[in-house]
């Protein structure tokens, strides 16, 4: 609105107009940039700066010193669960195959369908739960599985039946 009343001909204060656009390009200037990192978080599929690195030869000693403290018909199995505790679960798997290890203990059935297709054919105890109507699976590829409750047992034995296979359990009991 114009000082004087009358529109025409008439000076209109733009300060406030001139700093609403002020701010309209210093939050599109940070808004660009928020959006510049978001796109290389998404490009750069690596942007970690942290690593780890594993020594082949400590952890063949480690495998080997306790495959000697065990009698030799006794199974070692290695707990490559959530992805090896983020140490990468297939190239563990196979550091351990190579080092004497037998089995391999897992959290999921995803974990352990992972292994079966990438070649593993070694024992694998699922030790979390499966959800009842993935249980074929688990008899399927002849995966071992820790039981927590009837349900699963009797689940498990009518399947068992009924694909005329047996399925190894770990009874997981609260004492």
């Amino acid at each position: 609105m114009c000082k004087n009343g009358d529109d025409f001909g008439c000076e209109y204060d733009l300060k406030p107009f001139y700093r609403f656009r002020l701010r309209i390009r210093k939050f599109l200037s940070i808004f660009n940039g928020v959006l510049k990192k978001v796109k290389y978080l998404l490009m750069n599929k690596k942007p970690y700066t942290t690593w780890i690195e594993i020594s082949r030869s400590a952890y063949q000693h480690n495998l080997r010193f306790f495959r000697k403290k065990i009698p030799s018909a006794t199974e070692l199995a290695v707990v490559i669960k959530s992805n090896a505790y983020g140490h990468g679960m297939l190239e563990m798997a196979r550091l351990a195959v190579e080092f004497g290890a037998d089995s391999f203990c897992v959290h999921s059935l995803d974990e352990a369908v992972e292994l079966r297709q990438a070649g593993f054919r070694q024992d694998v105890l699922i030790m979390g739960p499966v959800p009842l109507v993935r249980l074929p699976l688990v008899v399927e590829h002849n995966f071992r599985l820790a039981l927590f409750n009837l349900e699963t047992l009797r689940v498990l034995e009518n399947l068992t039946q009924k694909m005329k296979k047996p399925v190894r359990v770990h009874l997981k009991l609260e004492t």
